[in-house]
């Protein structure tokens, strides 16, 4: 499961970091690239307080993260407002939900998953331009097992092929 964690995490950052340039070409004052190292430490000390709390461990969310950047948030003080509203929904509005139909749920996820998929389809193509097809090439195997097989075993067999080469 941490491992899992940590690829998300890491492809949530890629994605928005591609997402972000692409969006904001404009404004050069703004950081446009992420640390590898902040992030997996940020990870790391977030999840040892879920633990000492018995919650589950957290990730960075690819849907919540390419949400934010779409809207124009520049901050990451993004982050903690959708928080905010994810507490609120779950205190007052939680019953609610549990009476939404599964195709609802289902329908709300495809269409996230086509609004990053968009994203990730430019992310190759970036890739292919710049002869970087070793990494276009995991990326299309990774995700083929991930939906063909398991996701875990699709992200761990990634993670050993890049450790290899």
């Amino acid at each position: 499961m941490a491992i899992v964690a940590i690829f998300e995490t890491l492809i949530s950052a890629m994605v928005a970091q591609y997402k972000f340039a692409t969006l904001n070409t404009a404004n050069e004052g703004l950081p446009m690239e992420f640390s590898r190292g902040k992030e997996l430490f940020g990870l790391a000390i977030s999840n040892l307080f879920c633990g000492l709390m018995g919650a589950t461990p957290c990730t960075g969310v690819l849907v919540r993260t390419g949400v934010n950047i779409e809207y124009g948030a520049t901050s990451r003080a993004s982050q903690l407002i959708n928080g905010f509203y994810v507490l609120l929904v779950t205190v007052f509005a939680i019953r609610a939900f549990a009476f939404l139909p599964m195709a609802v749920i289902a329908a709300l996820l495809l269409n996230s998953s086509y609004s990053l998929g968009k994203s990730s389809i430019m992310v190759m193509i970036d890739y292919c331009k710049k002869g970087k097809w070793l990494d276009a090439g995991t990326i299309i195997v990774v995700c083929l097992i991930c939906v063909l097989l398991d996701g875990a075993v699709g992200l761990i067999i990634g993670l050993v092929f890049r450790m290899a080469i």
